[in-house]
């Protein structure tokens, strides 16, 4: 499984956007290949904001990230997710 965590500024008096932004961004990644979740998060005062998903793949996540059009605008990073045994 794969993680992608995306930050990204907007600055202060920005929560309608980010929060429409997140709307959208919601719309088009759950209908990508792939797709097994997405948490956004804010500090809406200082207008910080982001998003971890998780994808099956990494091709998955590549085409997810495509499909936004996010590969040169916010901080983004892509982990391997670790499952430690029980």
């Amino acid at each position: 499984m794969i993680a992608v965590l995306v930050r990204f500024t907007l600055g202060p008096g920005t929560r309608e956007t980010a929060d429409k932004m997140a709307e959208g961004a919601a719309r088009v990644l759950r209908a990508q290949k792939g797709f097994k979740g997405i948490t956004f998060f804010a500090d809406y005062e200082a207008g910080d904001y982001g998003s971890f998903a998780l994808w099956e793949t990494s091709e998955d996540a590549d085409a997810a990230i495509a499909a936004l059009h996010m590969e040169h605008g916010p901080s983004l990073k892509v982990f391997e997710v670790v499952e430690p045994a029980e």
